[in-house]
């Protein structure tokens, strides 16, 4: 237990297995520890270092081994605090150590962390994971579909040219991703518009085979391996792999275009809309093993386990992966069979 002073509020520290919680305590029993917080708010404002609360004086002040989490308030009652022994502690309740993992994650579930996302990544790689992440960028690399008349943006984007060594990736991919596709070493797959990009011991062996065409590839060689999908902190509309499992059913992929390392415009296939995986809960609960880490549940799903069980509902009942928007354009079209049109 540890005790802190923040923006003159008492808070105590108190360590659990899997996160670490921070409860406001009586005023008489504060410690000489502070952290510094002159601008602490209810929305997480960040401080000089990076997070809520937290000036670059104090960064050493933190409880060992945490990255501060985002506080509710000054006058809130809890907040939580994550660092590598909290994901480690995870990684091995989940029995993902040294497997192949496609990694889904909210750093916002968890808090803001200062540094979060290279503490997610460095202690998976400690304990052997190979981790894999989504890194799509269709926002750089997606073209209209010849010989149709380019429109403004489209023209910009067609002279920007995908290569595995490219380091775009779409805003909406988060922080983890843009972590792993920025560190030395990593390897990412040969898709302009859907890559996975790996980082670990078998990174080359696991996106190798992904090409234009056979986008989800690098998915399918995690589940010939004994891998897993792990949600950290996100729902089943963020499970790539159920896209796959709508192909295994017989289900064309979309089609779009991008520029490849040639200079050639080829057509590429991805997944379309996943907005309405949440009914696929009751299908992969008996599957599923989950863990808390901070404010955040991690859920590991068997990535063969998920083919089988989502492959066999999809045929059973091709509308489960219908969204409830009925403007949706991509819904009716996957679950009427058809894909392959433009996406």
């Amino acid at each position: 237990m540890t005790q802190y002073l923040i923006g003159n509020k008492p808070w105590t520290v108190m360590r659990g297995t899997h996160g670490t919680t921070v409860h406001s305590w009586p005023l008489q029993q504060i410690g000489a520890k502070k952290i510094v917080a002159p601008s602490l708010n209810g929305c997480g404002t960040r401080a000089a270092h990076g997070c809520c609360g937290l000036a670059q004086d104090d960064a050493d002040r933190k409880p060992a081994g945490a990255l501060p989490l985002a506080l509710s308030s000054v006058g809130g009652v809890e907040a939580t605090y994550v660092g590598r022994t909290d994901v480690l502690a995870a990684i091995d309740d989940l029995d993902i150590a040294g497997r192949p993992i496609c990694l889904h994650t909210s750093l916002s579930a968890h808090g803001t962390a200062v540094d979060g996302a290279a503490t997610i990544v460095d202690a998976l790689l400690e304990r052997g994971v190979t981790v894999v992440v989504p890194t799509f960028s269709g926002a750089a690399f997606e073209v209209p579909a010849p010989p149709a008349p380019a429109e403004d943006g489209a023209t910009q984007r067609a002279v920007t040219i995908f290569s595995p060594g490219s380091r775009e990736i779409d805003a909406s991919m988060g922080a983890l991703p843009r972590e792993v596709l920025a560190r030395p070493g990593r390897r990412r797959g040969n898709h302009p518009v859907n890559s996975f990009t790996a980082i670990g011991p078998l990174a080359e062996d696991l996106v190798r085979e992904q090409t234009a065409t056979d986008v989800y590839a690098p998915l399918r060689a995690i589940g010939e391996r004994d891998g897993a999908v792990v949600l950290a902190g996100v729902g089943l509309n963020r499970m790539t792999l159920i896209h796959l499992a709508e192909a295994e059913a017989g289900r064309p992929l979309f089609r779009c275009w991008a520029r490849m390392p040639g200079g050639e415009i080829v057509p590429t296939v991805a997944g379309g809309c996943s907005e309405g995986f949440f009914a696929f809960e009751p299908v992969l609960a008996p599957i599923e093993r989950s863990t808390g880490v901070g404010s955040a549940r991690w859920r590991v799903f068997p990535v063969a386990g998920v083919l089988e069980l989502a492959a066999a509902a999809i045929r059973a009942d091709p509308e489960i992966t219908r969204c409830a928007d009925p403007s949706c354009k991509r819904c009716p079209v996957a679950c009427a069979g058809i894909g392959l049109l433009p996406g």
